[in-house]
């Protein structure tokens, strides 16, 4: 299982000329799971739909809940890999908090447990 982690800085899909960039690399990495950093929530449907055009995955995106506008995400080729459990994020809100009370870790990471499906060709 290939997995990619990459912090984007600030995605959105406004950019069409971004998006096709992104799609290029994320289409040479061919990762089965690759977990995003800095994400605006929704943003990486159009990332998924051309990565399927180009058939270079089947794509499902989880993105977290806190973080605003630059949320943790993870997609997942779902052709090759399925996720075991629902992906939520790691810790609760204001679970890790600074000295003076704000939180450590606004945009929070995600986890999930995954299997690999494999390809079995008979003779």
């Amino acid at each position: 299982m290939d997995v990619v982690a990459w912090n984007i800085r600030f995605f959105q899909d406004r950019d069409p000329k971004r998006v096709t960039r992104i799609v290029y690399i994320l289409e040479a990495f061919n990762a089965d799971v690759v977990i995003l950093e800095e994400i605006l929530e929704g943003s990486l449907q159009e990332v998924a739909k051309q990565l399927s055009n180009l058939k270079a995955g089947n794509y499902e995106v989880a993105y977290g809940e806190t973080g605003g506008n630059q949320r943790v995400s993870i997609m997942h080729d779902i052709d090759w890999v399925r996720s075991k459990d629902a992906i939520t994020e790691l810790f609760g809100k204001n679970s890790v908090v600074t000295a003076d009370g704000k939180d450590a870790f606004p945009g929070l990471s995600l986890r999930s447990y995954f299997t690999v499906l494999t390809l079995c060709i008979s003779s």
